[in-house]
C-alpha cells in the first residue's frame, strides 16, 4: 500500500485488492490496514468509489461501524442505492448520525411507505426505518413538501385498503382476544390496527400546511 510501483494511492490499491480477493478475512484485513495507515476518511472515500464491487460493501460498512464512523444522509443514501443484501440493509441506516435524521425526513418517509409493500424487507430494516423516521419527525418540524404530501396520501390509502380487506374477511379477527368475531366492527376503531402507520399519519398531519 505504501510502495506501489505505480504510485497509486492507498484507497485505489485497497479497492483493487478487496475487489479481487476471495477470502472475506483477507478483505477485512485490507480494510483494517487502510484505516490504520490512512485514517477513517479513506474508508469513507472508498465507500464513494464507484469501482468498488458491491459485494464488498457489507464488509466496508461493518469496518465503518467497528471504527465508530458516522455519515451524513447523502452518503448513507448512496450506499443504500448500491447495497446488495436486503437482510443487512439496516446496518447502512445505522451509519446515519452526522447531521441527524432531519435532512433525511422525506427519504425515510419514502422508505417507510415502500416498506409496507415489500415482503423482502427484513424485520431489522423495518425497525430501523421506523426508529429513524420518528427521530426525523422530531428533528425536522418544517412543513411537508409536495413529495411528502404524496407519500402521506399513499400511506393513508394503504391504511384504508388494509381496513377494507379486514372488513371483508370474516376470519380476520378470529384469533384476537379483545374482539368478538360475531359482532361487526370497524377495524379503525381498534388502537392497534395499523397502529404504527396511523401514528405516523397523525404526526405528518401536524406538519401539514392548510
Amino acid at each position: 500500500m505504501r510502495q506501489d510501483k505505480n504510485a497509486r494511492p492507498a484507497q485505489a490499491l485497497a479497492r483493487v485488492f478487496v475487489n479481487l480477493e476471495a477470502e472475506p478475512a483477507a478483505r477485512r484485513s485490507a480494510l483494517a490496514l487502510l484505516h490504520e495507515r490512512s485514517g477513517a476518511q479513506k474508508l469513507i472515500d472508498l465507500l464513494d468509489d464507484d469501482a468498488l464491487a458491491p459485494h464488498v460493501l457489507p464488509e466496508l460498512v461493518e469496518a465503518l461501524h467497528e471504527r465508530a464512523v458516522r455519515l451524513p444522509w447523502p452518503a448513507v443514501a448512496r450506499v443504500l442505492a448500491r447495497f446488495p443484501l436486503w437482510d443487512r440493509l439496516h446496518r447502512v441506516l445505522e451509519l446515519l448520525a452526522a447531521g441527524g435524521e432531519g435532512p433525511a425526513r422525506a427519504a425515510l418517509l419514502g422508505l417507510f411507505v415502500a416498506d409496507g409493500d415489500d415482503e423482502d424487507q427484513s424485520r431489522e430494516m423495518r425497525e430501523e426505518i421506523l426508529r429513524r423516521l420518528r427521530r426525523a419527525l422530531d428533528d425536522n418540524r418544517g412543513p411537508l413538501d409536495a413529495a411528502e404530501r404524496a407519500l402521506r396520501q399513499a400511506l393513508a390509502d394503504h391504511v384504508d385498503k388494509t381496513a377494507a380487506a379486514a372488513r371483508a374477511d370474516p376470519d380476520y379477527f378470529i384469533d384476537c382476544e379483545d374482539v368478538d368475531p360475531e359482532v361487526p366492527i370497524d377495524p379503525l376503531s381498534l388502537p392497534w390496527f395499523c397502529g404504527v402507520e396511523r401514528e405516523i399519519l397523525e404526526r405528518l398531519a401536524e406538519l401539514e400546511v392548510h
